[in-house]
């Protein structure tokens, strides 16, 4: 790079840029924080049976993704992207002070569902105030780099602190640092980000439309209330979004060419894909914290030295911490594979995530079946979930690829809000799943054999899955070049 092309990164680019990925950042640790905390206060504080309380994250999971939908939406035809990123960090900064003082369930399961709506005023937001920071001669590559490095540092960093904090300061430490970066986001963003084309501007007589997002968001919040707070209503309520997302699809089939209806297929195929690692995804903010709780033990250990201390919740932040180190190296990778032609497909880089999906939960169970009377070595978790963050950028960070590439543009919005309601029902699923297959024989007071019994069962179980998902990815492959071949000649 020459230094006029430096200069020009850190000329106004940058300084537009860096507002909002320190606003990422912050409010990135807020939400993460509060995650990784989540099984530890409804089974700590608030006493919860542990698979009740792993349903309720794994709902919890999937409202956050399917709120998207209607964050996208508010942001663009209501308050425009930087109002709608500030008015759900304000929401999220006043539901995790409110935390601070939760006494009960149902009061903490309302903070749950501001958050969670939250998130979906956020994230599709943000996203849309970094891509139009564009510049017309510049790829959005770079830039969209420097985003997923500040949601993946917010990330690490609140899965380490915050649960340390907890522990050595109380909940009420944890939530308010949490709020208090969310809200340090939500000035650095009100004051120093330029406003951009992606902000409205409102004159005088369209005002009326930030009072009807109001409402549509404290309503929102309601209705995901409701559904956290019933377990049976939230699973009848998946199920259906679960049967309508196919319909929405449908109605884009109908309405796309032939040859578009080629791709339409292929990026179907690759979503379900994709909705298949959420299942799994799912179990690292929660079945794996509830093993590290009870079977894992703290001490990194090198030659009987013993280099760093985790806590159960704070091994996520490995999973988000390797995600965000290992990121550029397989940006570079396809480049210069890209460079000589020898970039693999979509639907190959899913095959190639499967199989570390496969690692990640046949050596978890491995150690399982061969582990002694002493707790799990906390290597083997991190290499589960090293393993584990390996699929995720092979499989979860293409599915937004897969909708630019396969499906026509003027349905792209549409398509995208779809994609994030399918990973959100698949994320609930993997909750449920993990309930079924194990964790509902799981207690507080359960003997260790017990224990490592229930997790042994549990990680087999998702093993065997994950192996028949592989054997299917496997098989589709012919199926798939053919159509892409097909796809690409016509």
């Amino acid at each position: 790079m020459t230094s006029r092309a430096a200069l020009s990164i850190l000329g106004r680019p940058w300084r537009a840029l860096f507002p909002v990925l320190m606003f990422e950042a912050t409010e990135r640790f807020g939400f993460y924080g509060l995650q990784g905390l989540l099984l530890l206060y409804l089974t700590r504080s608030l006493n919860m049976p542990e698979s009740d309380a792993n349903l309720i994250a794994g709902s919890f999971s999937g409202v956050a993704y399917a709120s998207t939908l209607l964050g996208g939406a508010i942001g663009g035809r209501l308050f425009g992207a930087r109002a709608a990123a500030l008015v759900g960090a304000a929401l999220q900064g006043c539901a995790l002070a409110a935390a601070c003082v939760a006494t009960d369930k149902r009061y903490f399961l309302f903070v749950l569902a501001a958050v969670a709506m939250a998130n979906g005023l956020t994230r599709p937001n943000v996203a849309t105030l970094v891509r139009a920071l564009k510049l017309p001669e510049e790829r959005a590559d770079g830039l969209f780099t420097l985003y997923a490095l500040a949601v993946n540092l917010g990330a690490a960093l609140a899965f380490l602190v915050a649960p340390w904090l907890a522990r050595t300061e109380g909940w009420a430490a944890a939530f308010g640092l949490c709020a208090s970066c969310v809200i340090v986001g939500m000035v650095v963003l009100g004051i120093f980000a330029p406003r951009s084309g992606a902000d409205r501007q409102p004159d005088s007589g369209q005002r009326w439309r930030g009072a009807i997002g109001l409402v549509v968001v404290a309503a929102a919040v309601l209705c995901v209330f409701w559904l956290l707070n019933d377990l049976r209503l939230g699973r009848y309520a998946f199920q259906v979004t679960a049967c309508a997302v196919p319909v929405f699809w449908a109605t884009i089939w109908a309405r796309c060419d032939e040859r578009e209806r080629r791709g339409v297929l292929i990026a179907l195929l690759l979503i379900a894909q994709a909705m298949f690692y959420a299942l799994f995804d799912e179990q690292t903010t929660s079945t794996f914290i509830l093993f590290a709780l009870h079977d894992v033990g703290s001490d990194f250990r090198v030659g009987g030295v013993t280099i760093a201390h985790l806590s159960g919740a704070q091994f996520v932040a490995v999973n988000a911490g390797l995600t965000m180190a290992l990121a550029p190296l397989f940006a570079r990778l396809y480049q210069r594979l890209g460079k000589i032609g020898r970039e693999p497909p979509l639907h190959t880089k899913y095959l190639i995530g499967s199989s570390f999906i496969v690692l990640s939960f046949g050596l978890l169970w491995l150690l399982i079946r061969c582990q002694d009377g002493a707790l799990l070595s906390p290597w083997g978790l991190t290499a589960g979930y090293a393993l584990i963050s390996v699929a995720g950028l092979l499989m979860n960070s293409l599915g937004l690829a897969v909708v630019s590439e396969y499906v026509p543009l003027r349905f792209n919005g549409v398509a995208t809000a779809l994609f994030y309601i399918a990973l959100g029902t698949a994320m609930y699923a993997g909750g449920v799943l993990s309930n079924a297959f194990a964790l509902h024989d799981l207690a507080a007071t359960a003997s260790q054999e017990s224990v490592r019994g229930v997790f042994a069962r549990l990680f087999r179980d998702f093993t065997l899955l994950a192996i028949a998902g592989f054997c299917v990815l496997l098989v589709l492959q012919p199926v798939l070049r053919r159509m892409q071949g097909s796809y690409i000649r016509g």
